[in-house]
This record gives C-alpha cells, structure tokens and sequence, in this order.
C-alpha cells in the first residue's frame, strides 16, 4: 500500500485519516505524545516531530441566553423565513458550537453553527396544532 503521509508513535494506537490523527486508545489526560510524521511523495521523503499535550477542559459554563424562546408564524404560509435565533452566554473565544433540534417538526429546522430557527415551507394548520414547542440543544 503506497500511503503519502504516515506517523509513528510507539505509546498509542493510531492512524491518520485525511487532515486529522484518529487515537484508537483511551487518552490519559494530562498526558503528552511525540509523534513522528513523514511524508513520502515517492521520490522525496521528509520526516517532522510532533509534540502533542492533552488537557482537561473546564467545565461548561455555557447557557442559553433566554430560558425559552417565543415566536409566531403565519398559518397556511409555505414561506422560507427566520423564526427565531436561540443564542449562548459564557462562550469561550473561538468555542465551536453546533445547535440542534431534540423534538424535531417538519415545520422548522435549525442552521447548526448559528441557532436561526427557520421555517422548512412546510405550512402551518392552526386546527390541526396551534404551538410548536421546540427543544434545542
């Protein structure tokens, strides 16, 4: 098998997929690895060391910003629009965070990265269910 890009590590079971190094093994926190990378093009080979530290995160202080969120659509309306945004208090810089519905209609969907919830075209039928409560994580 001719691989590009291989690594060593004789502490942990490894592999590397794409742009990421996928660990087999359970990671001791507080623990650090020397990984050695090389890269093979079949004419040229380089080698590099890597130096990697594992750390504990602290614990979240994350919360939404409202306990709950209120909204009205318009019935029968098969229109693409925003409903409502859900937004987090306590966030780290450069924290990623990807929202989703627990509880999902086929009304509403919500954009991950941002917390727009936003209607799906599907109509609404008063009669047939007045509110939506929506869970979202």
């Amino acid at each position: 098998e001719n691989k590009k890009f291989t690594f060593s590590n004789k502490s942990m079971d490894s592999e590397l997929r794409k742009d990421c190094i996928v660990v087999h093994d359970q990671l001791n926190l507080n623990s650090q690895y020397n990984l050695t990378l090389r890269a093979d093009d079949g004419f040229h080979t380089t080698t590099a060391s890597a130096y990697i530290k594992v750390t504990d995160t602290p614990p979240s202080s994350l919360t939404f910003s409202e306990t709950q969120y209120f909204a009205n659509v318009v019935e029968n309306s098969r229109k693409l629009v925003n409903v409502v945004a859900v937004s987090l208090s306590g966030l780290p810089l450069n924290h990623h965070i990807q929202y989703s519905i627990l509880n999902p209609a086929p009304q509403f969907t919500i954009r991950p990265t941002v917390g727009v919830i936003k209607t799906t075209g599907v109509p609404f039928d008063r009669e047939k269910q007045d509110h939506y409560v929506l869970m979202v994580q």
